[in-house]
């Protein structure tokens, strides 16, 4: 059981940083349409097969919420180098089948020709997507959001370049700290102040912090069901308590006022505790990202 948890989380990590980098390319970089699909088909090329269609049939859904399905698919049957790149990977038949998806399509597509009635179903699919955010659910079923990995980064990483790493290791308190907010305590540091890092290293860091702190949430939810706490959550919330955990610890959040409401069911009260958490004269910069959190925290109550 311990193995396979543990090629889980492997498999997981593998994929995310997959993930990572074909954002990166498709909303970070300066290059046209063409150029964002010729690169996202070396990029899945390069890749071993088990990993190749899960990361292609992403990089082709965030294509088309970019630029919309008939810009996608006008490159796709008019560019011969493409179709051609896609064949020796073996991926034209996927390409092909996810691009003739009008559900896919419907879902993703900004074509400002569509219908009336086109564009009211692209909304309600888009409102349904979004409260999928808001629906109670186990904790133990629930993984870290891209929503939630995009705000941790924003507020974890440089104050003057919002979402960037810090690339060079420095001291903060006891610790040494690095990347996204990645830190190791002085005297057990296998950084040293200056160090630097590249930016892959920073999204490792990351990638093993947020595991920590994710397993440390899950785990939390478990063991008060076993001893007959059963307490549902959404991905908002999740994505809170996450934050929360790779801010101050796993075990500080659990001893937490946060942590007692909610193993009550006590969400709204979880949620004003959220507020003040670890707000104090030597960290009062918190009190906007505790902000923030609060009012992720209590987005469940919009429920209908």
């Amino acid at each position: 059981m311990s193995n396979h948890k543990y090629t889980n989380n492997y498999h997981n990590f593998i994929t995310e940083t997959y993930y990572y980098e074909i954002d990166t390319l498709i909303n970070e970089s300066s290059y046209d349409l063409k150029t964002k699909f010729t690169e996202l088909l070396k990029l899945t090329i390069k890749k071993g097969h088990k990993y190749r269609r899960k990361i292609l049939i992403y990089g082709l859904a965030s294509l088309i919420a970019m630029s919309g399905i008939s810009k996608v698919s006008a490159i796709w049957t008019t560019d011969s180098n493409i179709q051609e790149m896609s064949m020796d990977a073996g991926v034209s038949e996927l390409i092909e089948k996810e691009l003739s998806k009008k559900t896919f399509a419907n879902s993703f597509a900004e074509d400002e020709q569509a219908p009336k009635e086109e564009v009211k179903k692209k909304e309600e699919v888009k409102k349904e997507v979004k409260d999928v955010s808001n629906i109670m659910s186990n904790a133990s079923e629930l993984k870290l959001s891209q929503s939630g990995w995009d705000y941790i980064k924003h507020e974890e990483g440089s104050i003057k370049h919002k979402g960037e790493p810090i690339l060079t290791a420095y001291k903060d308190s006891y610790m040494i700290t690095v990347g996204w907010g990645h830190a190791q305590r002085a005297k057990k540091s296998t950084l040293k102040i200056g160090d630097t890092i590249t930016r892959e290293k920073a999204q490792e860091y990351l990638q093993e912090d947020l595991t920590v702190a994710a397993d440390g949430v899950r785990r939390m939810f478990k063991q008060w069901k076993e001893k007959g706490h059963d307490v549902e959550i959404t991905q908002d919330q999740f994505d809170v308590l996450v934050s929360l955990a790779f801010n101050a610890g796993v075990g500080a959040l659990r001893k937490s006022k946060v942590a007692r409401l909610l193993k009550k069911g006590n969400h709204e009260k979880a949620a004003e505790a959220i507020k003040s958490y670890r707000v104090s004269k030597k960290f009062p910069g918190l009190k906007i990202r505790r902000d923030k959190e609060y009012t992720k925290f209590i987005s469940f109550k919009t429920l209908s």
